[in-house]
């Protein structure tokens, strides 16, 4: 290679480590990602689930054992582990509840499981055998009773297949979201970066057209896609899953509205002043990652310490999940949307002027 080849390879990694917010975005910002999940993940030797069991305990046998070994947590809920050093510990929370809210907490993703007493030394465990929380859980309590090998003697199995109780019936409704946020976030902030990098923004100005109607018709359009987005989705999730609302159509409509209008906000607010694409990557990441860990897409977000959960639930994606969730799994109405979609329109608000104040044209 000739000394002019390795003076241009010279001058692209000038580029890049002469720009502090690329350098932060591309080198600081996944290190403390990592550092911060990896603190909160693995460095718990134990796994804290709660369970329900519904009816009377047991008076004897070896779950009962189990039980009577645990302690009262905070929440009046029997605590007690299960597991062993070696193998890694689960510390369960026993939940006495009634069946009725035994389903509700299952479809919210509350508990994995639940259990019920068949005798007095009885006990059915009832969950989604495709819910991994669930059979972990499970296998934990079989192994801590000795029930592992061969036919189980002492409890039952009766697997869930009510709609709302299945892994997919609180997946699909996450998916459905999780797509729209990242939709805006990509199709809003990050095109309005690439314009503004690509100096289209500031010839559009020159034109007649008003500034808030060129913002608006990129929501438009947006929302348009992300409807038929979710109109496969879907299409998909009735035919293969039997997933479809099982409350109201019109709450389902209004929140995708508003989620839509919330994240075109905070689209136009990341993208106000950012004049690189590496840099804009960096901030869109900065919001959908951490909001797709934690928001409950994948998995309940009930699992996290509670003074993370109280905050958790007022982030837009989890709002708008919980809401879904609750519309297509519980049966909600209209008017059990409201406060969520009260919010999402506050949220849209504040960042949509914030972005407009702060928006560069050039």
């Amino acid at each position: 290679m000739s000394a002019s080849f390795w003076k241009l390879v010279l001058v692209q990694f000038r580029e890049f480590y002469r720009e502090p917010a690329i350098l932060f975005w591309s080198v600081v910002f996944p290190v403390a990602i990592a550092a911060t999940l990896g603190a909160a993940f693995s460095e718990k030797a134990e796994i804290h689930q709660t369970i329900g069991f519904v009816g009377n305990l047991p008076a004897s046998g070896r779950f009962s054992e189990l039980v009577k070994s645990g302690t009262i947590d905070d929440h009046g809920q029997i605590e007690f582990k299960v597991g062993s050093a070696a193998s890694g510990q689960m510390i369960l929370h026993l939940k006495q509840i009634t069946e009725d809210s035994a389903i509700v907490f299952l479809k919210r993703g509350i508990i994995p499981l639940y259990l019920s007493r068949t005798s007095d030394s009885t006990v059915s465990f009832h969950f989604d055998k495709a819910n991994a929380s669930a059979q972990l859980a499970y296998f934990m309590v079989r192994s801590e009773t000795g029930q592992l090998n061969g036919e189980e003697k002492g409890s039952t199995i009766q697997p869930l297949t009510l709609p709302g109780t299945r892994y997919i019936d609180f997946l699909i409704p996450g998916l459905l979201v999780f797509g729209m946020m990242n939709s805006f976030l990509w199709g809003i902030g990050f095109s309005l970066i690439e314009f503004r990098m690509k100096k289209l923004l500031r010839r559009m100005l020159a034109t007649p057209m008003k500034r808030y109607e060129f913002i608006l018709s990129l929501m438009v359009a947006r929302l348009l896609l992300a409807f038929i987005e979710a109109g496969i989705l879907l299409t998909f999730a009735y035919f293969f899953f039997g997933i479809s609302p099982q409350g109201s159509w019109i709450g389902v409509i209004l929140l995708f509205l508003t989620g839509a209008f919330a994240f075109t906000g905070i689209s136009l607010l990341v993208a106000a002043r950012v004049e690189k694409t590496n840099i804009g990557i960096g901030f869109i990441n900065a919001i959908s990652m951490p909001m797709m860990v934690l928001s409950g897409i994948f998995f309940s977000y009930h699992n996290f310490p509670e003074t993370v959960v109280s905050i958790i639930q007022f982030l837009p994606l989890t709002l708008l999940a919980d809401a879904t969730r609750a519309i297509f799994i519980e049966g909600a109405g209209f008017g059990e949307t409201l406060l969520p979609v009260g919010i999402l329109i506050t949220i849209g608000l504040i960042t949509f002027s914030a972005g407009l104040k702060l928006f560069k044209w050039h």
